[in-house]
């Protein structure tokens, strides 16, 4: 499934027809063009999830085009602000390899602006390590002006107990 973080507004679209109420109840001549703030949250949430921790396990650096420089990542209490900030702490870990197993994903529209929380819990397994650590994550996503989303803010905590 694409995603609007990295496809053009409507060649995003068109890979979430089926999101379209309209659509799944057949009532195709009578839609009208579908935005993203028509779009299902859950659907684009589930999409995001996939796509971001896909890209982190695969290359962190990738992650760089998600954020904006008024985005902020708090990862176990640390502050970081600015793409490029954000992606220089997350290329920065003291791990190489790693997998994200996503347990949970609950969203919910955020504002009169189009925005979504979206709230993932998970296992994340270090290679050469036996035990998976669990871990929470939210996303405050924005959309931008070209019909996309960008992370505006990214909370992190490992789960001890």
């Amino acid at each position: 499934m694409g995603l609007p973080f990295y496809l053009s507004p409507s060649r995003f679209l068109s890979t979430l027809e089926s999101t379209n109420p309209r659509e799944r109840d057949g009532d195709k001549d009578q839609r009208k063009k579908t935005t993203t703030t028509e779009m299902d949250p859950d659907a684009i949430s589930k999409a995001f999830v996939e796509h971001y921790y896909s890209t982190f396990d695969a290359n962190r650096a990738g992650l760089v085009s998600l954020y904006q420089e008024g985005s902020m990542l708090t990862f176990e209490g640390q502050k970081i602000q600015g793409s490029q900030n954000i992606v220089a702490k997350l290329t920065s870990l003291p791990f190489q390899q790693c997998k994200h197993n996503i347990t949970t994903v609950d969203c919910q529209p955020s504002g009169p602006a189009g925005g979504m929380v979206v709230f993932v819990s998970g296992n994340l397994q270090l290679a050469g390590e036996q035990h998976a650590l669990k871990f929470s994550q939210m996303f405050h996503l924005m959309p931008t002006a070209q019909g996309s989303y960008y992370v505006h803010n990214d909370i992190f905590r490992l789960n001890y107990a």
